[in-house]
């Protein structure tokens, strides 16, 4: 479901690599001195878990000694924190990467990368064959999601080829004894839970509550991460509004935050009682501030460069854009 309701611009994404470009930003930079090697590496055409099994074959490394901080899609151009342990590290092996792997720079830190030491990723796309208006349009829609926010959907990747995870999750979920590899386990228990979230969304744009607060809503702070209970609605929208603050929807889980009132009835619209979630669960945004936009027109194709936090798919950005 689309928040905004301006024209699209058409077009297509992905033609070649180099039209889908993803820098991370780090929430820290290396010191400079530790037990662990961080590596920048630009990759192209080229998934994290391709990148994990070429440092595990020049290197001869474990998987547990491999530190990421965010995971890559194949067709674009991605550079990417990656940590090995600094005894494991040899500059005269990185002759032996493959072509597809360009190492920018290296250094070392004090702990390993981890998924939670990300800020966010710049993305800078092109889109190409688009509508004669779509400039104007594209214009039109940033204006409005810098403003409102961004939905906070996950994108069809979470959910695997023909969006299969979803039910593979519910029927782990469902039948817990069943012995299953632990990654794999989590992750089909994403998609699931991730595909509930959406849900959740749907319905909160569909009432136009995406970026406004209901009565018992969790609120969570953009910079520090802090959930609470809204119970001032006119007090909490202000601050809404300045963008410190934003609704959460459910990550299902039985240390989850519940809601209270208006918002813990809206939420028992998506929760399946027929399951007992045992992972942790928590609380993830509804929206999310879009940051750094940059829209050029390119001859035929419009460039467009912003800065998404952490978790958050430009495939969503992209839809609202071409709808």
């Amino acid at each position: 479901m689309y928040l905004t309701k301006t024209p699209g611009t058409g077009g297509r994404i992905k033609e070649k690599p180099e039209d889908f470009i993803v820098e991370e930003v780090p929430l820290y930079s290396p010191s400079g001195e530790g037990d662990h090697t961080y590596m920048y590496i630009e990759k192209i055409n080229k998934t994290t878990l391709d990148l994990i099994a070429e440092l595990k074959r020049v290197f001869g490394l474990k998987d547990a000694e491999v530190g990421v901080a965010g995971w890559k899609d194949k067709k674009a151009v991605t550079k990417q924190w990656i940590s090995i342990p600094a005894s494991r590290f040899n500059e005269e092996l990185l002759n032996n990467m493959s072509k597809d792997f360009h190492i920018l720079e290296h250094q070392n830190h004090t702990n390993k990368l981890r998924t939670s030491h990300l800020k966010g990723n710049i993305f800078t796309i092109i889109i190409q064959d688009i509508k004669s208006d779509a400039y104007e349009n594209a214009k039109q829609t940033l204006e409005i999601l810098q403003k409102r926010g961004m939905p906070n959907y996950y994108g069809e990747q979470r959910f695997g080829v023909d969006a299969q995870n979803i039910e593979r999750g519910r029927q782990i979920l469902l039948n817990p004894r069943k012995r299953i590899q632990p990654r794999l386990k989590r992750m089909m228990i994403s998609a699931y839970t991730s595909y509930l979230f959406n849900k959740y969304l749907d319905i909160r744009i569909e009432k136009g509550m995406m970026d406004r607060f209901l009565h018992g809503d969790v609120a969570k702070k953009h910079d520090t991460g802090g959930l609470f209970i809204v119970e001032d609605l006119a007090k909490e929208q202000e601050r809404l509004e300045r963008f410190e603050i934003s609704p959460t929807g459910p990550i299902f889980g039985k240390k989850m935050t519940i809601p209270k009132g208006a918002s813990k009835e809206l939420e028992n619209h998506v929760i399946d009682n027929e399951i007992e979630f045992t992972q942790p669960g928590t609380r993830r945004f509804l929206r999310v501030p879009i940051n750094n936009v940059e829209l050029k027109k390119v001859n035929d194709n419009i460039k467009l460069r912003f800065f998404l936090p952490k978790g958050s798919f430009a495939t969503i950005l992209l839809g609202e854009l071409m709808k």
